[in-house]
């Protein structure tokens, strides 16, 4: 061959092998066990051989990858911990690469920061609980990313075009993570404030983008009707999507206030809080000293042009709502952990402050340099102590569900009157309660709330249950509907399960009534 792969790496920045270098060696420390385990948890049990369809969820762009993948591969999109997983951190650590191009970050040891900090996130670690669709939202947020950097940072009117399609495909494959790509723009345009001394550039750029935001979603919104119209579809009420742009002003309004609050002051406990333990407590220093070093970014910039720090100053206001906007797109009750990816970009707007900070004392300068790096190392190893705690979870829970499952197979064998082949029907399904469940050690992981690292009541009673017996069990029999013995005076009177006379043949049926 005649490719010289070693001068082709020679020529790559060096940022970029230093992001790709972090995302895989973090990535081992925060997300190993999520790759070299398989766990099954809510949709995957389900949809290990793929999410067949995702048009109705306003993801259309998902169905066309998805099509495009079975016509590459020949095989569906399964759920593969180690492949999947792998794929999904290339993308992380290529949306990194866009993130420190495009806000300027030149530091190596600051890009590593950022890179460890993108794939050690327990949104991560949350999206890998889906890992049959986990390399298509990252690729998913690396597009986005990469349109919001043709959208802003080039000025060709086929660089805007660019920017809107690329948007537009990405919000197409997951809607949740507009947030990131609006905060990137953001961080940029006060960058661009800062730096550049041409104001009419500046005005131009703000117009742009502006303009970019109301084109790409629009754009969206008529591919996503021409998508249902083809396919004959409705969009789901499935986590508030059909009910987006659809809603009173009073609404929005209380949702803002609700956006605002959380990036202040963030609900502890809730299924979308990230700041476990604490890094709640960095998050509230992180907020402190940014705020500082964000007055001073203000001062210079009044020093510069009054004009200029009324736009900076509006863009400040405007950063915490981005960084949570997913609460104004979705109720706060329909928001859970794979959707706040925005969340950890106080963090990164903190870094890029940091970065472009000009304290003239040189002893502060020194002093703040060296408590960034103890403190992003310290949030990266708390971060991917959480990941960790995450799967451990997993594993425990997950242990225990097949047992129970064993034990549940095993009386359903042994039940007099029991013949192979004989069809089952589950009556109350869905509602196990058992006292001995979730009495372990793993009592000490009852913090972890993140969905879906649930607690063993949320397998056992999860919709796909029947499912992960037959992957993780191997029991799968003929299923009858359970309304026609739910009503029955025998069925009434027989115990609930796990207590014995639980189980029982009827009409040469067998019956377990949970």
């Amino acid at each position: 061959m005649n490719i010289d792969f070693r001068e082709l790496v020679r020529k790559i920045d060096t940022r970029y092998k230093v992001v790709f270098l972090s995302t895989f060696l973090c990535g081992l420390l925060a997300q190993g066990m999520g790759l070299f385990n398989k766990y099954s948890v809510l949709d995957d049990p389900v949809t290990y051989d793929g999410f067949k369809n995702s048009y109705h969820l306003g993801r259309w762009m998902l169905a066309l990858v998805g099509k495009l993948e079975f016509w590459l591969f020949g095989a569906e999109r399964y759920s593969m911990p180690t492949f999947n997983g792998a794929m999904a951190m290339f993308f992380i650590a290529a949306t990194t690469c866009v993130i420190v191009e495009m806000l300027e970050i030149k530091d190596l040891f600051l890009c590593t920061v950022v890179a460890s900090l993108m794939v050690s996130f327990p949104v991560v670690t949350c999206t890998f609980a889906y890992m049959y669709v986990a390399p298509h939202y990252m690729f998913s947020l690396f597009i986005g990313a990469l349109g919001a950097f043709f959208l802003v940072r080039k000025d060709k009117r086929i660089h805007f075009i660019i920017g809107l399609l690329l948007i537009c495909a990405s919000i197409g494959m997951y809607q949740a993570y507009l947030p990131v790509i609006t905060t990137i723009m953001l961080i940029y345009l006060l960058g661009q404030i800062v730096t550049d001394d041409n104001l009419l550039n500046v005005w131009k750029k703000l117009g742009k983008t502006a303009l970019g935001c109301v084109l790409f979603m629009a754009l969206y919104f008529i591919v996503m009707k021409i998508s249902l119209i083809i396919t004959g579809e409705v969009l789901t009420s499935y986590r508030g999507i059909s009910s987006m742009g659809n809603l009173p002003i009073g609404e929005y309004l209380n949702r803002v206030l609700f956006a605002y609050n959380e990036f202040f002051t963030p609900t502890e406990g809730a299924g979308f809080y990230m700041y476990l333990g604490n890094i709640v407590n960095i998050y509230r220093l992180v907020l402190a000293v940014g705020f500082v070093l964000g007055i001073d970014m203000l001062i210079n910039v009044f020093k510069k042009s009054k004009i200029r720090a009324c736009i900076c100053c509006i863009l400040l206001i405007l950063l915490p709502l981005s960084t949570n906007l997913i609460f104004v797109m979705v109720d706060k009750s329909q928001v859970y952990s794979l959707m706040v990816y925005g969340a950890l970009f106080p963090f990164i707007f903190f870094i890029w402050l940091v970065e472009h900070s000009k304290i003239d004392n040189k002893y502060i300068g020194k002093g703040l340099s060296w408590a960034t790096a103890i403190v992003t190392v310290l949030l990266v190893l708390m971060f991917s102590r959480v990941d960790n705690r995450c799967y451990l979870k997993a594993t425990y829970v997950q242990s225990e569900t097949i047992s129970y499952f064993n034990t549940l197979i095993t009386q359903i064998k042994e039940t007099d009157g029991y013949r192979e082949n004989m069809p089952v029907a589950y009556v109350n399904e869905g509602q196990i309660q058992d006292a001995m469940l979730n009495t372990g050690d793993n009592r000490h992981l009852a913090d972890i709330v993140l969905e879906p690292y649930y607690d063993v009541y949320g397998y056992v009673n999860c919709y796909s249950w029947k499912s992960f017996m037959w992957q993780w069990c191997g029991f799968a029999p003929e299923r009858v509907d359970a309304n026609e013995f739910a009503e029955m005076d025998e069925v009434k009177e027989m115990p609930h399960y796990p207590d014995d006379g639980s189980i029982k043949v009827i009409n040469d049926t067998l019956v377990v009534n949970f």
